[in-house]
């Protein structure tokens, strides 16, 4: 990234989000089947803060980062070996969700409340069902509902133990419950669990459900196709927890398949706006207004230079986003 963004000038990034390694104990008895015996890590969960030099780089250096990811291949729900179609039919919907999820559970907006990251072409009808499912999680999940709900303290072992007893069979036994460790501390849980283990919201930071909405809010984007009609759900609040419009930016595939005629991708977008899904508002966040939050929102010269540069601190004024650094000083 210094070399890239320092040396070379670019201000963009695109990131593997999906760390494909093979199985250690494949590729130590046969490499040659270790394709075979993909595990797949994120570079945002189960790693604690290894990466977060790299998060801290792209701060320093206003790149926001995107993925592009997609799961495919063996071992895989989109692995088919003679169907391309089956293989791509939500694909990058599921690689961008892991990648999101990762980032939230694993805390990275937590450490890095200004870092703002990009999930290329998988379309926002995934973030949508994301971000509500999450409410519905937090609401039977967070640390207090676990404490009045689902405290292993306030399990009766001796009841448990009576009715597998009488009700039990060769491995239901009174036995078995019997032998679970005892926790010896003041908690008195007989797993030797607390609420507090059973968190999963505490290394997100998420303490209120209004966590949630910010996190969507002020470090995600979503890169959605210019025909993709569900982007529309996204930018109604009525389906949104607190209101909000999912941060969908306009991303299709030029020079690929799904774009066969380059003319048309502006022309497909506005026929949301045509059909009534959106209005003249959501269509311009969604070509221009997110973009530019996303980007100058890191460096707030991104757009210095460019044919829109007087549209976009026009844009950014109204918005109260930094503005560019003069020529003068």
């Amino acid at each position: 990234m210094d070399f890239a963004i320092g040396e070379l000038g670019l201000k963009t990034i695109v990131m593997n989000c999906m760390i494909r390694r093979p199985a250690p104990e494949v590729v130590e008895t046969n490499g040659s089947l270790a394709r075979y015996a993909m595990n797949i890590q994120s570079p945002a969960m189960d790693v604690g803060d290894r990466y977060d030099p790299v998060w801290a780089k792209c701060v320093e250096l206003g790149g926001a980062p995107t993925c592009h990811n997609a799961f495919r291949g063996y071992a895989s729900t989109h692995g088919s070996l003679s169907n391309y179609v089956f293989n791509s039919l939500g694909s990058f919907a599921q690689g961008s969700d892991y990648f999101c999820r990762s980032l939230l559970f694993g805390g990275v907006p937590k450490r890095f409340p200004h870092l703002k990251f990009a999930f290329l072409e998988g379309g926002t009808s995934w973030a949508a069902q994301l971000y509500n499912s999450l409410f519905e999680y937090w609401e039977k999940r967070n640390l207090k509902a676990l404490r009045e709900r689902l405290d292993p303290a306030a399990l009766d072992v001796d009841l448990l133990a009576e009715m597998f007893d009488k009700y039990g069979n060769d491995y239901l036994t009174a036995e078995r419950i019997r032998a679970w460790p005892h926790h010896s501390d003041a908690h008195g849980s007989p797993i030797g669990l607390k609420p507090e283990d059973l968190d999963d919201f505490r290394a997100a930071g998420i303490e209120k459900p209004e966590d949630i909405r910010d996190i969507f809010v002020n470090n995600f984007y979503f890169g959605s196709e210019a025909d993709d009609a569900m982007t529309a759900v996204g930018f109604d609040p009525k389906f949104n927890h607190y209101g909000i419009k999912m941060n969908a930016i306009l991303g299709s595939d030029i020079g690929h398949w799904d774009v066969p005629d380059m003319t048309k991708v502006m022309v497909e977008a506005y026929e949301m706006l045509e059909d009534g899904f959106i209005d003249e508002a959501d269509f311009r966040d969604f070509i221009f207004g997110n973009v530019v939050e996303m980007h100058a929102g890191m460096n707030p010269d991104f757009f210095k230079g460019t044919v829109v540069e007087d549209a976009v601190e026009k844009l950014k004024a109204e918005k109260g986003l930094p503005v560019a650094a003069r020529e003068d000083g």
